[in-house]
């Protein structure tokens, strides 16, 4: 049995800055070194972001609501690629993606079929 390398990255686009000095916080997916990245929807300041720990600091106005949202995200990637792999077809790290937005995953289809 191979053995899957999963990770689920929360990364802060400090290079997209908007006038409010706030970023915006993407989730990255890593299955087996192939990268697929989804926005959150959450602005935040790079001082309130711990990229170490991952959350956002408790010292901002909303950061039990924003940190709940990140939980939430991330348990149902978690759950969606437990999914894919009790299945045992083969899945890529787009599938995951796709599920994650609610688009159907396509199934592939040969010339037999």
């Amino acid at each position: 049995m191979t053995t899957e390398n999963f990770k689920i990255l929360f990364v802060q686009a400090k290079n997209r800055t908007n006038k409010k000095n706030q970023s915006p916080l993407y989730c990255r997916l890593t299955l087996n070194g192939n990268r697929k990245q989804l926005s959150t929807g959450i602005h935040i300041e790079a001082d309130y972001w711990d990229n170490k720990s991952q959350v956002i600091l408790k010292s901002h106005k909303s950061a039990i609501l924003y940190n709940s949202q990140l939980d939430t995200i991330k348990s149902k990637v978690n759950s969606i690629y437990m999914i894919l792999r009790l299945r045992e077809n083969p899945f890529s790290v787009e599938d995951i993606h796709d599920k994650h937005l609610g688009k159907e995953i396509k199934k592939s289809e040969f010339v037999l079929s």
